[in-house]
């Protein structure tokens, strides 16, 4: 009884360790998805994680050779794993490169799998995204899908009210400018009349000083 336990624990670790994110499932399912591209017309293992490789994506033929295998657990709310297949095409030039940059881009980009939790295998960066778009709606989140939105909309906000803002203060300050055009033109008139009372007084001065002279 007790072997038999022993078993099915052997059984049951070797199961859990088959649905984890390795370097070995890794290059694997990088494999299969090089394989299923039809752009890809040959990859033959000639040795370890060395291959003999042929592409319409950007016309080459020779060695591919992965250098560097990373398996990198990222965490967060989903758990995210996300592996990463470093490959080198010695027979492709830095002019090669340089002449087919996109299309080399292009390709690299199955070269970036993510972990499905939910299948236990690695998925291409357009399947995981739909993946991650589902989780995050089952979690209760369907908000997210509204983000942008909600961004842009506040965004429109702030800009209203920064404008309705700005002319209030426009219009204090012109109404601050109207009062003391007025208080201006309130001492002008002022300062008129006090010159006008001046130029009547000398002229009543110099009319007395006229009589006074007089025999």
């Amino acid at each position: 009884m007790r072997s038999i336990a022993i078993v099915l624990l052997l059984l049951l670790s070797g199961l859990l360790h088959a649905t984890e994110p390795t370097r070995e499932n890794l290059i694997a399912a990088w494999e299969r998805m090089q394989l299923a591209d039809p752009e890809v017309e040959v990859l033959e293992a000639v040795g370890e994680r060395q291959y003999r490789f042929r592409t319409s994506h950007f016309d080459y033929e020779g060695p591919l050779e992965i250098t560097d295998v990373v398996v990198d657990r990222m965490g967060g709310m989903d758990d995210t794993v996300m592996g990463m297949v470093q490959v080198a095409l010695p027979d492709f030039s830095a002019e090669d490169m340089e002449r087919r940059a996109f299309s080399y881009s292009r390709w690299t980009r199955n070269n970036t799998l993510y972990w499905s939790q939910d299948e236990g295998r690695w998925v291409d960066m357009d399947e995981w995204s739909t993946h991650w778009e589902y989780d995050y709606s089952r979690f209760g989140l369907p908000f997210l899908d509204w983000t942008p939105l909600i961004i842009l909309s506040l965004f429109f906000a702030f800009l209203l009210w920064t404008s309705f803002e700005s002319r209030k203060q426009m219009k204090e300050t012109m109404a601050g400018h109207r009062e003391a055009m007025k208080m201006q033109e309130k001492s002008f008139e002022v300062i008129d009349r006090s010159i006008r009372m001046q130029e009547e007084g000398n002229a009543l001065l110099r009319e007395i000083r006229d009589a006074i002279k007089k025999p």
